[in-house]
C-alpha cells in the first residue's frame, strides 16, 4: 500500500473526535485506504518530564478511542496511530498529504470558527487535501449503524511528521 491514498482522522477525546473516528473507519474501509489516527499533546507548565506524560496520555486517547467506538481496533484495516506535539487542526494538516481525506469532528461554535480556533476551522482553511467535517453527535441521526468489525491487536506506533 505504499503511496495508497490515505484517511487522517484527529482524535482528542471529545465526543465530536469520536463521531469522525466511526465516519473515518467507514470512509477507509469503503476506499481500502490507510487510516492514520492523529492525537496530539502538549508540554505543561508544570515541570520536568511533563511533556512525556503528555505524550503518553495522548497514546492513550488513541486507544481508548477505538475502543470505546468500535470495541477495539478493527481487523481488515491497515491504521496507523500518531501522536504529534501542538494543536491537532495543525497536526492534522501536516500529516495529510494531497490525495489523503481529512475527516474531523465539527464542534466548534459560530465564533470558534470565525476565529479558526477549532482543528475543523484550521483545516478547512489550511489543508491541501479535501476536509471532511463530522457533526457533533447530537446532530447525528440516530439509525445510523456503527461500523464495528472484530477487534485486533492495536498496531505498531510511529512518530507523526
Amino acid at each position: 500500500m505504499a503511496g495508497a491514498v490515505r484517511v487522517v482522522v484527529g482524535l482528542d477525546g471529545s465526543p465530536e473526535s469520536l463521531a469522525a473516528l466511526e465516519r473515518a473507519v467507514r470512509e477507509a474501509a469503503r476506499r481500502e485506504a490507510v487510516l492514520v489516527a492523529v492525537s496530539t499533546w502538549r508540554p505543561s507548565e508544570h515541570g520536568p518530564g511533563s511533556g512525556a506524560a503528555a505524550e503518553r496520555t495522548a497514546h492513550r486517547r488513541v486507544d481508548a478511542s477505538f475502543a470505546r467506538v468500535l470495541g477495539g481496533y478493527p481487523s481488515g484495516l491497515v491504521i496507523r496511530p500518531a501522536v504529534a506535539r501542538g494543536g491537532l487542526g495543525p497536526a492534522l494538516v501536516a500529516a495529510a498529504e494531497p490525495d489523503d481525506l481529512i475527516v474531523v469532528g465539527d464542534g466548534g461554535g459560530r465564533l470558534a470558527r470565525l476565529l479558526h480556533a477549532s482543528p475543523a476551522a484550521h483545516c478547512r482553511a489550511r489543508a491541501r487535501c479535501t476536509v471532511l467535517t463530522v457533526p457533533p453527535p447530537h446532530r447525528v441521526s440516530a439509525r445510523a449503524p456503527a461500523w464495528a468489525p472484530p477487534a485486533r491487536t492495536p498496531p505498531t506506533w510511529t512518530p507523526a511528521a
